[in-house]
């Protein structure tokens, strides 16, 4: 394969939200993507090939298939439905079951099985982490000449200082290092969960943790103007997994919902945590193009597996 075909110049937004969680598998865009795709390599194949992108991959966590516009129409994503429109969308792509497990996978570029963490989620104080030894994908690319950068849920263990992102091969990290955490406390169990590289924080404590992230990928984005180095971005947000606290203004976003009745309630501040998800993808893209990184970026979406099944709070399995 000509090199330049795994470089791909310009912005290219690959969406890839899982149809199903359970399992890793080939993925297989649809014929219109697919011609798309060779679009991108016959014009690339003529470029120069030293130039290495920009490569910032987003995250989301428990996003579901059905809770972005290009999907549903009445899910109000419109940074999302644009990289899906502009970009090339994987149709047939698979994650682990659950947070850890996809990020161990994500990180190592193995099966979960491989990695150690594929039974269940690393809990809040675990006594492990993933596997010291494993190189992982942030190491690697600053050994070819990356600055690597991480921003939100980390989630694969924090019990020594060797565990922290920092320790595995990203060079600034901002971001949550449990499972899941309040939005406006920042805390887990009453433990403060929010780091500044290897060091808890509580700057803007009270700021909803998705604007957080905001603030963080344009800071950390634009600190890279006049850098030469390429940036790998990891940006690996918690929402819109629970709990299920928005900003009103994130609430009103979905209005016709009815908000008097609990189960269209939940529903509707799930789908704010989805619209505060879009608004990071949206100033993630406009900070690239400040930055002026944006001509020579690919942008990956994905989620770390399919939707909650589960109506939150009240321990059943059925369905929204």
């Amino acid at each position: 394969m000509n090199q330049c075909k795994l470089l791909l110049f310009g912005l290219l937004a690959v969406l890839i939200l899982p149809a199903s969680a359970g399992s890793f598998g080939q993925y297989g865009p649809t014929k219109r993507r697919r011609d798309r795709m060779d679009h991108w390599w016959r014009r690339n194949e003529r470029r120069n090939c030293s130039s290495r992108p920009h490569i910032i991959f987003i995250m989301a966590d428990d996003q579901g298939w059905n809770d972005v516009g290009f999907h549903n129409p009445l899910v109000d994503t419109p940074n999302i439905n644009w990289l899906a429109e502009n970009g090339i969308e994987l149709t047939d792509y698979h994650t682990a079951p659950v947070c850890s497990a996809s990020r161990a996978a994500l990180l190592t570029s193995r099966y979960p099985s491989r990695t150690g963490i594929h039974q269940g989620v690393l809990l809040p104080r675990s006594k492990t982490c993933l596997p010291l030894e494993l190189s992982t994908l942030p190491e690697m690319l600053k050994d070819n000449g990356y600055t690597t950068k991480m921003i939100g849920k980390w989630h694969l263990g924090s019990c020594n200082a060797s565990c922290l992102p920092t320790s595995r091969g990203f060079d600034e990290f901002r971001g949550s290092i449990d499972a899941t955490i309040g939005y406006f406390n920042w805390s887990q169990n009453g433990v403060m969960s929010r780091f500044v590289n290897d060091q808890p924080s509580t700057a803007n404590l009270g700021t909803h943790l998705t604007i957080q992230h905001q603030r963080d990928a344009r800071e950390m984005i634009m600190a890279h103007k006049d850098v030469d180095s390429p940036l790998f971005m990891f940006i690996s947000p918690l929402a819109p997994h629970a709990p299920l606290e928005v900003t009103r203004e994130m609430f009103d976003r979905h209005p016709f919902l009815d908000e008097t009745d609990e189960q269209q309630r939940q529903r509707r501040e799930s789908l704010g945590l989805v619209a505060a998800l879009d608004d990071l993808v949206g100033e993630t893209i406009q900070a690239l193009r400040d930055a002026g990184l944006y001509d020579n970026s690919i942008v990956i979406f994905s989620s770390d597996n399919g939707g909650s099944s589960a109506r939150l709070g009240h321990g059943s399995e059925d369905f929204w």
